[in-house]
């Protein structure tokens, strides 16, 4: 009896030390915000609640208003130490032809290719008869910046991420996912666009 209770107690206390030494590895997992930027986000298809719109008033009850107001709350209950933030949406491309409500100065391009070759939410560097990535035709490389706004890597690094020290942007890019969804917009186009 007295060897199992000194064996039991031995193994205990071994846990313990192992335990009292062990310390956690602070990972900070990354998180893509999927924003749906559809037509049936919209306040009858066609108000988004953002300031570039006349009525405003209707569109702040529209899906795409509230859900940018949910991400602004959830990000404002997280420490830019706790994970990396990134953005995306619907594939679209800038246009300095329009900016009125609600697609501001962003288009599909509806169901044409008027717009920089662009087909509804498809990337406009999209060949409909490629079925894997290769580095020759770079279709995902060249398009996906128009549909992540904000990709959970570095600024300075884009998409294409070369070290585990790219995962660890500035802020967490959380003011970067803010300028996409604080319903201001800075009337500018452009990568210099302050407030898209």
């Amino acid at each position: 009896m007295n060897k199992s209770l000194g064996l039991v107690s031995g193994t205990l206390a071994g846990v313990a030390l192992a335990v009292a030494d062990a310390h956690a590895q602070a990972l900070r997992p990354n998180i893509m915000v999927l924003l749906d930027t559809s037509g049936s986000m919209l306040y009858n298809q066609a108000n988004d609640g953002s300031p570039l719109c006349s009525n405003n008033a209707n569109g702040q009850t529209s899906r795409v208003f509230n859900m940018k107001n949910a991400i602004r709350a959830a990000l404002a209950q997280v420490g830019t130490d706790e994970a990396n933030f990134g953005l995306m949406r619907f594939p679209q491309v800038e246009t300095t032809t329009n900016g009125n409500c609600p697609e501001g100065y962003w288009s599909n391009g509806g169901n044409n290719t008027s717009v920089g070759g662009h087909e509804g939410c498809r990337m406009t560097t999209h060949n409909s008869n490629q079925t894997a990535y290769d580095a020759t035709s770079m279709w995902f490389d060249n398009g996906a910046a128009q549909a992540f706004m904000v990709p959970v890597t570095r600024a300075s690094t884009g998409l294409k991420a070369l070290s585990a020290a790219d995962y660890d942007p500035v802020g967490a890019n959380i003011t970067s996912v803010y300028k996409w969804i604080d319903q201001s917009d800075s009337g500018m186009t452009g990568a210099a666009n302050p407030d898209p």
